[in-house]
């Protein structure tokens, strides 16, 4: 079997497992991995990136809103065409620079990033003037490719209001726990932003809080490439933290508190993460009421206030 018979059999596969439904009911097609990430309705798209990009992996849905929970409310992308591709392509290779001039991008880039201050700013505890504030954090050990997990901490009107974990992963890493408990916390804030409150996002982690809002524009900017020729990692989670921040910016104040500096949410947070990970929770359960006060009483954490 040549290469183009190869091709053509694999997208008969394809085809079968994603088009044996009747005419005219719609599907969505969300693609974590490869190098067009995002949600399409077209099944011609899907097709078009299997054909040119073999690793590109994606996963299929009855509904938008199925889709949206698993990769993000980032709304359904342009269908694609052979010639768009081609045009991408093209473009990629001519921004492609030479091995000498890389090596000066990423010394500058290197030069710039220890220079320039995060607009994350570090805050001793939570501050008064919200309606909510949210906690999040992850655990993996061994890092990386040790079991993972994720943990976030509601608190309302500075009172201990909910709390959840999960997300375990086998072989998972501590970035892709923490970028994880930030989605599920910008998600959070996406429900309540229709209710007209305000809510402080607060987290120990540096990674997630200047992948939001300091390095991002540069990714943008660069077609979410660190260096090029050097793709991202964690994409699959970082594009829709990214478009779920945007969306809630108006609300959100996203900050940055010191990890095992005694302060409550940011404790109960790290202990959910580490719970997740040791009872390999999958899903996300969510604690409140005595079940919650249960948990905290054995961190013996008395106190009930966020700060």
């Amino acid at each position: 079997m040549n290469e183009e018979e190869l091709i053509n059999h694999r997208l008969e596969t394809l085809t079968s497992k994603c088009l044996n439904t009747p005419v005219g009911e719609e599907k969505y097609f969300v693609v974590r991995v490869g190098d067009y990430i995002g949600t399409w309705s077209d099944w011609r798209s899907i097709e078009l990136l299997t054909q040119r990009f073999p690793k590109t992996k994606y996963e299929v849905y009855e509904t938008l809103e199925e889709a949206e929970i698993a990769f993000g409310s980032c709304g359904v992308r342009t269908p694609l065409t052979a010639k768009r591709l081609a045009e991408d392509a093209a473009n990629r290779k001519r921004r492609k620079p030479t091995r000498k001039r890389r090596r000066g991008v990423r010394a500058r880039k290197t030069t710039q990033s220890k220079s320039k201050t995060s607009l994350a700013r570090t805050v001793r505890a939570p501050e008064s003037g919200y309606d909510f504030h949210i906690f999040y954090d992850g655990a993996c050990w061994p890092n990386p490719n040790g079991p993972s997990g994720s943990g976030i901490v509601v608190y309302r009107d500075m009172t201990l209001f909910s709390a959840g974990y999960g997300r375990h992963a086998l072989k998972g890493t501590n970035n892709r726990a923490e970028l994880q408990g930030l989605l599920d916390s910008l998600r959070l804030a996406e429900k309540l932003q229709s209710t007209g409150v305000s809510v402080q996002i607060l987290s120990d982690s540096k990674y997630t809080l200047c992948a939001m809002l300091d390095w991002s524009p540069d990714w943008i900017a660069n077609d979410w490439y660190e260096h090029s020729p050097k793709e991202l990692k964690n994409l699959d989670l970082i594009i829709p933290a990214r478009n779920l921040f945007q969306t809630v910016k108006p609300i959100v104040d996203l900050v940055h508190v010191k990890a095992h500096s005694g302060v409550q949410g940011n404790e109960i947070a790290d202990a959910l993460a580490k719970k997740a990970k040791e009872d390999e929770v999958k899903g996300f359960k969510i604690l409140k009421g005595a079940k919650l006060a249960d948990f905290v009483a054995t961190m013996n954490l008395h106190s009930s206030r966020a700060a």
